[in-house]
């Protein structure tokens, strides 16, 4: 659906992302993961499936740093090392949710009920 419902949102986008959460909080309870707040369970579930198994090399580390040197304002890699490793790590692990949403969302069965 592209109906607005902010400048920058869509229903489509809102129902997408309830969606998602939903899916994810589903195959954390098969793992019995417990916590105080969904947000929380979520967390805990991409924790422990997903971000357990996120290795970046040192060899990706410096190449990302020779490729955006000029953006790292003259710092030495050893200043800029560690903010590299936590971003790359950040990176790939987008990338692994997404492909883990997708399998889920391949695997599930949604019907969507809108009132007017």
């Amino acid at each position: 659906s592209t109906t607005k419902i902010s400048p920058d949102i869509t229903i489509g986008e809102v129902l997408d992302t309830m969606i998602n959460k939903i899916l994810i909080l589903r195959e954390a309870r098969k793992y019995r993961i417990e916590a105080p707040s969904l947000d929380q369970v979520m967390r805990e579930y991409i924790d422990l499936k997903i971000r357990a198994f996120i290795r970046v090399g040192e060899s990706d580390i410096e190449k990302f740093y020779q490729e955006n040197k000029a953006d790292f304002a003259g710092k030495e890699f050893e200043d800029v090392r560690d903010e590299i490793d936590k971003y790359l790590a950040e990176k790939e692990l987008n990338e692994q949710l997404k492909k883990v949403v997708r399998e889920l969302r391949r695997d599930a069965y949604i019907r969507i009920f809108i009132e007017r």
